[in-house]
């Protein structure tokens, strides 16, 4: 009796200052923080206790399985068509296998979303496998070699990923080639060529085109700035010379004019006088044809 006492003493001390749950065999839990997205704590399978002091608005539980399968494709274009961008003009490779998560040394992005852990290894599987490639893509491409040698070098390939990813905390159980290899022949590899070198030779003249262009609004924006300080220029001089201004209109006249009809005795139309302001005397005769 002594010891049940106690023991419900401990438990209700351990509820006082713990959160208990658990997680089921072949699972795992993390903690993580909802603001800063990063995990906290992470639960192997049992029961699992967490601080009072974790407030629970601010963290959450997520739960992942330790062990998964994947099945991907790795696209290895074929040399100097990776810019085309077209499954037509790349090697295709189906690949499939299992892993286990190793909770202790596994990357906290692969514990949070396996869609990371697949990212990683089709880019692994395809840096892999170009490499084991090569003797075949260049410098001569020889498809027919690359079909006879093809189990060998996605073996090669898949020993090498294995090895890269079981220093991140994922040990690969299973990995295997899905069907054949899908090898472009050299007729369509010629075609690649050709079409890249199109797709070069257009950028190369949109590129052209685009410098005039810039070169053409850059010089644009230089002349109307001279353009702009000139006016400026003249604009002080003709404030500091009013009488500038009749110079310019006289000389602005063409050189076909030899009579001006003007409103009044000066001569100039729009109170263009040279002379100070004031009526001109009139002279004996003198008949003003515009009254």
């Amino acid at each position: 009796m002594k010891v049940f006492v106690i023991a419900l003493v401990v438990l209700f001390a351990l509820g006082a200052y713990f959160t208990v749950f658990k997680v089921k065999d072949g699972e795992y839990a993390i903690l993580v923080d909802r603001e800063s997205g990063e995990i906290q704590s992470v639960f192997a399978a049992g029961y699992n206790f967490v601080p009072r002091n974790i407030a629970f608005w601010k963290h959450s539980v997520m739960y992942g399985r330790i062990r998964g399968t994947v099945i991907f494709d790795v696209r290895i274009p074929l040399p100097g068509l990776a810019d085309v961008e077209s499954r037509h003009y790349a090697v295709d490779v189906k690949i499939q296998g299992k892993y286990e998560l190793d909770l202790e040394n596994a990357r906290d992005d692969f514990l949070l979303n396996k869609d990371f852990l697949v990212s990683l290894l089709k880019t692994m599987c395809r840096d892999s496998f170009e490499a084991e490639m090569l003797p075949f893509l260049s410098p001569v491409y020889d498809n027919k070699k690359l079909e006879i040698h093809a189990e060998s070098v996605i073996s090669k390939g898949l020993d090498t990923v294995t090895k890269r990813v079981s220093a991140m905390g994922v040990k690969l159980t299973e990995a295997s080639l899905v069907g054949p290899l899908r090898v472009p022949p050299v007729e369509i590899y010629r075609e690649g060529i050709a079409l890249a070198a199109e797709f070069r030779k257009i950028e190369n003249d949109n590129k052209k085109e685009q410098m005039l262009l810039e070169n053409k609004l850059k010089k644009d924006e230089i002349e109307q700035k001279k353009y702009l300080e000139n006016l400026r220029e003249i604009a002080k001089v003709v404030k500091n010379n009013p009488d500038l201004l009749k110079y310019l209109y006289i000389t602005g006249f063409s050189k076909n004019v030899n009579t001006i009809i003007a409103p009044d005795r000066t001569g100039m139309p729009f109170g263009l006088d040279f002379s100070e302001k004031g009526s001109l005397p009139k002279f004996r005769g003198e008949v003003d044809n515009l009254r």
